[in-house]
């Protein structure tokens, strides 16, 4: 399209360079069905955002970073219902249609709003893709990594959307997907979600929405995160079926649907290497069938959750020696005995194993 080639003609390739209004710009004024093809490697220093469309795309082959102008990262506030920062480096409301196919680079930028609620001040952060009340929304064939919230994540009433084919990593405090929130028809299949701290499929709804119902969640590859897949509350009917997780706390938990739930499946996973399989509680309706499940050897170590960095399993899987809060101080780190290891600093409080 013609906005297209303005963009391309006027931020083509800097990737010092702060795109930001010239990415709203084009964000602000492109047309229905209109397409948006983002070249190269383009830095922002805030979200771009976007309401009241139908039936636009966001695609590649370029990429939407957050990472190099992280030290002048800022929060905007805009008119949305849910929230007025929204989160996500793409951000969007009120909207049908959306398809977005390019990679976003988070920056792992920590939510620093002032608010009384300890959850926002400790685990919202930049994410991938937010969207509201946005029906029929697409994310798929794109790489999303390094974020301090999800990697997308969509909520009241944009039923009908799907993540399929991306690769998530590295959402340090929040989980890869999560599209089930006021939402029902969703699913997420055929994605590679990896190093998530908190689920890699989180199919949670929330008290101020209505029952979620009809959510699916397959054929997903997942590793390392706390949880696989979490079906979580306010969900009456879902289907976690057919993926691989590998490498995580947990397998598969059913946990506080109570009695929303009316059918939830969970059959033909593959769950390997993990402390617990599957795991319900609270919940009912529920059915287990055709899963396998072996853990006769584990990794060198496993996310417990987005505040602990696990070191050591014992051979029973009974015992683990942990660092609190995910930090490190001494200079010498060892896994399993086996070491010292390299480890990256990302934050003065944050910690990433290599």
């Amino acid at each position: 399209s013609a906005a297209s080639d303005v963009y391309k003609r006027q931020v083509f390739g800097s990737s010092g360079f702060d795109a930001t209004d010239k990415i709203q710009a084009i964000l602000t004024g492109l047309p229905d069905g209109y397409e948006f093809k983002c070249y190269e490697y383009n830095s922002v220093s805030n979200i771009v955002w976007f309401k009241d469309k139908t039936g636009i795309k966001i695609s590649g082959p370029g990429t939407i970073s957050a990472k190099e102008l992280r030290s002048s990262w800022s929060w905007i506030e805009v008119d949305f219902t849910e929230t007025s920062y929204p989160q996500g480096i793409i951000s969007f409301q009120d909207c049908s249609n959306v398809d977005i196919s390019l990679d976003i680079q988070g920056g792992f930028n920590r939510y620093t709003i002032t608010s009384s609620n300890q959850a926002e001040k400790r685990e919202y952060g930049d994410t991938g893709v937010y969207f509201y009340n946005s029906p029929y929304t697409r994310i798929h064939h794109c790489s999303l990594k390094e974020f301090w919230g999800w990697g997308v994540i969509g909520l009241g009433g944009s039923h009908y959307s799907q993540v399929d084919n991306c690769n998530i990593s590295y959402t340090t405090m929040q989980s890869g997907i999560n599209i089930t929130g006021g939402n029902s028809h969703t699913a997420s299949f055929d994605n590679t979600i990896s190093f998530c701290g908190l689920y890699g499929v989180e199919m949670e709804n929330f008290s101020r929405f209505e029952n979620s119902e009809y959510n699916s969640c397959h054929g997903n590859n997942i590793s390392y995160c706390k949880w696989g897949v979490a079906v979580v509350s306010g969900v009456s009917t879902a289907y976690v079926t057919d993926n691989n997780i590998d490498s995580c706390y947990l397998g598969v938990s059913v946990v506080s649907t109570q009695d929303n739930s009316k059918a939830i499946v969970v059959s033909g996973n593959n769950v390997t290497r993990t402390i617990y399989s599957l795991h319900l509680s609270a919940s009912q309706n529920v059915s287990f069938s055709d899963n396998t499940l072996s853990n006769s050897s584990l990794p060198s170590y496993i996310t417990m959750d987005q505040y602990m960095g696990i070191l050591y399993i014992s051979d029973d899987r009974l015992s683990a020696y942990v660092v609190g809060s995910a930090t490190v101080s001494s200079t010498s780190v060892y896994i399993n005995g086996t070491g010292p290891v390299s480890y990256t600093h990302l934050r003065a409080h944050e910690t990433r194993h290599d």
